[in-house]
């Protein structure tokens, strides 16, 4: 009789185990998938060249997104 009810316990323990190392693991992939959600960046359309750009990396000019080469274009322009 003891030896069934120590079987019963080393079969519970080994799910619980595998249970607890299933659910760890799905909460490393969550944390993973977050990760590379965040690395995700908005693109605009630049209003001079029509080309999309990622939203860092423009300058907001008059009420519309301008890329940095365009500014520095218009920049070179104005010197002339």
């Amino acid at each position: 009789m003891l030896v069934k009810i120590l079987a019963l316990l080393a079969i519970l323990f080994i799910i619980y185990i595998l249970f607890f190392k299933m659910q760890r693991k799905n909460v490393e992939n969550n944390t993973k998938k977050k990760k590379k959600n965040a690395s995700i960046e908005n693109f605009v359309e630049c209003e001079k060249c029509s080309t999309f750009v990622e939203l860092k990396d423009t300058v907001l000019k008059d009420g519309k997104y301008i890329c940095k080469e365009c500014i520095k274009k218009e920049q070179n322009a104005d010197n002339w």
